[in-house]
């Protein structure tokens, strides 16, 4: 998809993946964005390795990972390159066209400082005169020259480096404190009261002026996919095999809690866990912290992945219908055209078709076998249940993009 995404750019001339051209995508008053894939890490509170690389953040709101977690500076000189200073952190701007393995508001590490700040005053009714704002003089910690560290007085990290080794010192107490104030200020000004509970975050996500786009594939085929990409070299000694009920479900997983998304293993307690991983890319960085502090529930993500599915995307598709959702995009989005370059395929990530992996996929695809793994684990149902609200948003979506079609004819 990310290729498909990154080819309908004007002057796209890439042979493989990573090779740097000229394509852009046009946007109004002669300004250009670049798609880029990737560049920027995913702050997580585990230290578990990503594929975009790990920075450590416990924050429990969405402000707090944005102030309190900041992308280091570092990493968009590193990408200058790539993105070809369409991003700069202090800007108010962003052209960028990403694609990665992120989570829904990852992006509240990376977007520069002076568009969350632009952001945020939109927020406002009185931004002027707003008793109940704490967190509007927050964001001058991010700019340049000013005390992002209260405890050394310095501004934020250069590098990943420098931003691990003060992380204790000095992320860690500015967590704490925007997500203190997170909660005060957004309680009144969301649900007009003082109790400092905010079960979902996913209205805060839906306003930032971001265009989301995601693909959403069957559960049970996705979970057969999953199964065999992580299937290591001891579960095939042991004889391990798909549909394993017992070692599939096992219920430890309600009382580990655990501060990483473990995907990466096709070992006990699988399916719940790599469901509930699912759950958590759909959620938000945010949920991971508040389900392994235990100020979540499982229903509570369902609850906030529902409202981004259903507010924080302009575009849900299915892979199913894949070349639906590229048709999609060009309706939705202005400056993109999914007809262009159509040669261009990203790699393929098959696990094959050995007669094991089309037994499972049989078997997975067997109703009775499925609603026996829906009664036996709360996190496949509760997955399965938002796949069919990204069914629900795909359709509406799909009706809404052909009444438009039909009204500018």
């Amino acid at each position: 998809v990310r290729a498909r995404i990154a080819a309908s750019s004007l002057n796209y001339t890439k042979t493989k993946p990573g090779e740097l051209d000229g394509s852009y995508f046009p946007l109004d008053n002669n300004k250009k964005a670049r798609a880029v894939s990737s560049i920027f890490s995913r702050h997580l509170p585990g230290d578990e390795k990503t594929y975009e690389g790990t920075n450590p953040c416990h924050a429990l709101t969405p402000l707090g990972h944005a102030i309190g977690c900041p992308e280091p500076i570092g990493r968009y000189l590193n990408q200058a390159d790539k993105r070809q200073g369409e991003c700069e952190p202090f800007s108010d701007t962003c052209h960028l066209v990403y694609s990665g393995h992120n989570f829904v508001g990852a992006e509240m590490h990376w977007l520069p400082v002076l568009y969350l700040q632009k952001w945020w005053r939109s927020l406002q009714t009185n931004s002027t005169d707003n008793p109940d704002d704490f967190i509007t003089p927050l964001w001058n910690k991010l700019l340049p020259h000013h005390t992002w560290c209260d405890a050394n007085g310095t501004s934020r990290s250069i590098d990943a480096k420098d931003y691990k080794r003060d992380y204790q010192e000095c992320s860690i107490p500015l967590q704490h404190e925007v997500d203190t104030k997170a909660l005060i200020t957004l309680n009144v000004q969301l649900s007009n009261n003082d109790t400092q509970v905010i079960t979902s975050w996913s209205p805060l996500y839906a306003s930032l002026p971001v265009l989301r786009v995601t693909v959403m594939r069957d559960p049970f085929s996705w979970l057969v996919s999953k199964y065999f990409w992580h299937l290591k070299p001891e579960d095939i000694e042991n004889n391990s095999t798909c549909d394993e009920i017992e070692k599939a479900v096992e219920r430890h997983l309600g009382n580990a809690r655990s501060h990483k998304v473990l995907m990466d293993n096709s070992g006990p307690a699988w399916i719940n866990r790599m469901s509930l991983g699912h759950i958590m890319y759909l959620c938000g960085e945010d949920c991971i912290v508040r389900y392994a502090a235990g100020t979540a529930t499982l229903q509570d993500l369902e609850l906030q992945a529902e409202g981004n599915l259903r507010q924080s995307f302009a575009v849900v598709g299915l892979l199913e219908e894949v070349d639906i959702f590229y048709e999609m995009l060009t309706a939705r989005v202005q400056y993109m055209n999914t007809s262009l370059n159509p040669h261009v395929r990203g790699a393929k990530h098959t696990t094959g078709d050995s007669p094991e992996n089309v037994r499972c996929k049989a078997r997975f695809q067997d109703k009775a076998f499925q609603a026996k793994l829906l009664e036996l684990s709360p996190e496949l149902r509760a997955l399965n249940r938002l796949y069919q609200v990204a069914k629900e948003v795909n359709r509406f979506q799909r009706k809404e993009l052909q009444e438009c079609s039909s009204k500018t004819v």
